[in-house]
C-alpha cells in the first residue's frame, strides 16, 4: 500500500472485487509479487470474470429475432414517453389547445 502510487491500490482493488476476496486475502496472495507477475494474474482473473458476460453477449447477438423484438419494444416505450413529454412541454409553454390537454 503505497500512498505515492494510487494506481497500485486501484489494480489491487479491481483484483479484490473480481475475485471476491477480502483486502487481507489479496495482500497475502499478492504481497510478494512484482507488478510484472501481478498484472498477468489480474488479466487472467479479469478474463475469467468477464467470460460469462461475453458468452451471453455472443448468444444474444446470434438471436436476430430476439434482438429485433427488444429494439421494437424499446422504440415503442420510448415513443410513449416522448409523446407524453412533448404534450407536457406544449401545455406548459402554452402551445396546446384546451382540447389537447
Amino acid at each position: 500500500d503505497d500512498p505515492d502510487r494510487p494506481e497500485c491500490r486501484n489494480l489491487l482493488s479491481i483484483y479484490q472485487a473480481i475475485t471476491d476476496q477480502t483486502q487481507e486475502a489479496v495482500e497475502r496472495e499478492c504481497g510478494d509479487l512484482t507488478w510484472g507477475r501481478f498484472k498477468p494474474l489480474l488479466a487472467d482473473a479479469l478474463i475469467e470474470h468477464l467470460e460469462p458476460m461475453q458468452s451471453r453477449y455472443a448468444e444474444i447477438m446470434q438471436d436476430q429475432a430476439y434482438l429485433e423484438s427488444v429494439l421494437k419494444d424499446g422504440a415503442c416505450a420510448a415513443t410513449e414517453i416522448a409523446e407524453r413529454t412533448v404534450t407536457d412541454v406544449k401545455k406548459y409553454m402554452g402551445f396546446a389547445l384546451p382540447s389537447d390537454a
